[in-house]
């Protein structure tokens, strides 16, 4: 279990990076802490009057925040944590996968109807977009400071409402259509 010892914290992720599941299972394993998932307006809202807190953020979507939150954010105020994938392949199939579906997060409550395996069509061009904002997004959140950083696959278990995405039929195909483009893009 991960104890806190500083609030608020600021998680800094990329997409499929176990962001939201890692604010949950810190927010769970320490009683009184209320998370927020990307919502910059209750966070700020919240952390106003409570400093008791975890938000995730991801790293795209930095510039579009209010420089005031940013400010914040950065501060020796803060506690930063930075979680990241080890398996960009992984990373970017889950992005892939997600965007495909249309649907970015799965709980032990999604309807069973999302968890039939089925098989996902091989785009080129939503491959090369999904390779770029990954990478992209990486790039953003590797040059961040932050005082501890987590790579996804070394967490055992997230105590989380969320589950992991259910892989397509075609997986492998998948990975293997990334693969064979991730260094041209």
């Amino acid at each position: 279990m991960i104890k806190i010892n500083r609030f608020p914290v600021i998680i800094f992720s990329s997409p499929r990076t176990g962001g939201t599941a890692f604010g949950h299972h810190l927010a769970k394993n320490n009683p009184g802490i209320k998370f927020f998932n990307e919502n910059i307006s209750d966070f700020i809202e919240y952390s106003n009057k409570n400093k008791n807190c975890i938000i995730k953020v991801i790293g795209r979507s930095l510039s579009n925040y209010p420089n005031s939150f940013i400010n914040y954010a950065f501060s020796k105020h803060t506690l930063k944590i930075k979680i990241q994938r080890k398996s960009l392949l992984d990373q970017i199939a889950s992005f892939y996968v997600a965007r495909k579906r249309q649907w970015w997060e799965y709980y032990n409550k999604t309807p069973e109807k999302i968890f039939e395996r089925d098989i996902i069509s091989i785009d080129e061009k939503l491959i090369d977009s999904s390779i770029h904002e990954i990478k992209a997004d990486n790039l953003i959140i590797s040059k961040i400071d932050t005082d501890f950083e987590f790579f996804y696959e070394d967490i055992p278990n997230f105590d989380s409402p969320t589950i992991i995405t259910p892989h397509p039929i075609n997986y492998d195909e998948i990975k293997q259509a990334i693969l064979s483009r991730i260094n041209y893009i």
